[in-house]
């Protein structure tokens, strides 16, 4: 089968990703990052939950608050990282029920400017594959408390059996475009998106360690009216039996050089 707007790179040697790669931070100047080096705290602002400072807008924020998640702070191999088990409650009676981990970001930090051109980075650490209707997402727009995905989102990738992209049309719809790419129990992702707010446009490469896919450009999903200044990762679920479990690190987000 053939997915437009991918390339997949074979690498001859294998590259070790793990979350919390980085001790230390990486854009510390330059943008916007968290690495969870203070660990578990409500007054530094990168620990979890975290405060608003070096260019956050506040801590970390469940959506919804109530849902049943248990979300913890662990080790990984070189670095802190933020775990997520998320299931339905048991008397949830709708069609489809999700959870995120959100924060927002300032709309202006030193060089980082959100209605300018800029990168995000991130490692997504999946436990369990979700099929169907379900899955991972990973998203942003400029709203908060928004659970699950919506037509404001401004780029969207989506987890089931294998990672997908959105290649939105700017007015709150597009297809979702299949990258190629597996979604494996245990395997950490890299992620690397550059963000184009003045065209509505982006780009994401996804790397498990031993191959990279490119997307090319997409377009925003919807129209982009205002910065993307929230960070959403979460998980979709449909049966009261699923199980959705992940992991977050090395956040960084810079302006485009």
């Amino acid at each position: 089968m053939k997915y437009p707007h991918f390339s997949i790179l074979k690498r001859s040697a294998l590259v070790a990703i793990c979350l919390g790669l980085n001790g230390a931070p990486a854009f510390a100047q330059a943008g916007v990052d968290a690495q969870f080096v203070n660990g578990e705290s409500a007054i530094a602002a990168d620990a979890f939950p975290g405060k608003a400072g070096n260019g956050w807008a506040g801590p970390w924020v469940r959506v919804p608050a109530q849902a049943e998640a248990q979300v913890s702070l662990v080790n990984g191999n070189q670095g802190k990282l933020v775990k997520v088990e998320y299931r339905r409650a048991s008397d949830d009676q709708r069609l489809s029920s999700a959870f995120a981990l959100s924060r927002k970001l300032e709309d202006k930090h030193g060089a980082l400017d959100l209605s300018a051109p800029y990168e995000i980075s991130f490692d997504f650490r999946t436990e369990t594959v979700l099929t169907g209707n379900e899955g991972y997402y990973i998203t942003s727009s400029g709203q908060e408390n928004l659970a699950g995905t919506a037509p404001i989102n401004t780029w969207l990738l989506r987890g089931g059996t294998s990672w997908t992209w959105i290649n939105g049309d700017k007015t709150g719809k597009g297809p979702l475009v299949n990258s190629g790419m597996p979604v494996t129990p245990g395997t950490t992702y890299h992620f690397k998106l550059t963000v184009r707010p003045e065209s509505k446009t982006w780009s994401v490469s996804i790397d498990n360690g031993t191959t990279r896919v490119e997307s090319g450009e997409l377009g925003f999903r919807g129209k982009g009216e205002e910065p993307s200044r929230v960070l959403y990762f979460g998980a979709e679920l449909r049966s009261a039996t699923s199980t959705a479990v992940s992991s977050l690190g090395s956040i960084a987000v810079k302006p485009l050089r």
